[in-house]
């Protein structure tokens, strides 16, 4: 079961990275750090109801361009719901015409 937990957590960071546009940066190193039950975070927010599950924190390490433009490791935090079934949405607009592909493309 971790490893799907891991799988998910590094599919969370590559979609983060993707709908960012950050391409310049890839990850190095995933490392998991340990689960909080969700009555341990129930105390830092104490809103009854609102915390529902546990959560596994990983820590991300990545490659990434500094302010001058050269290589740098970077580092965050990725807290992932410790669930039966993780989902991710797909950001699609149902309503807007599909976006144009080659074989719509003139020419």
């Amino acid at each position: 079961m971790r490893s799907s937990l891991r799988t998910s957590a590094l599919l969370t960071m590559a979609c983060f990275l993707f709908v960012t546009g950050l391409r310049a940066q890839h990850l190095v190193k995933s490392t998991f750090l340990r689960t909080y039950a969700k009555t341990e975070i129930g105390v830092f927010v104490p809103i009854p109801g609102f915390v529902k599950y546990d959560v596994d924190v990983y820590k991300l390490e990545y490659a990434t361009p500094n302010v001058q433009g050269k290589p740098d490791t970077a580092s965050g935090l990725l807290a992932v719901p410790v669930v039966k079934n993780l989902s991710f949405p797909l950001w699609s607009i149902s309503t807007a015409p599909p976006a144009p592909g080659r074989r719509y493309l003139p020419g």
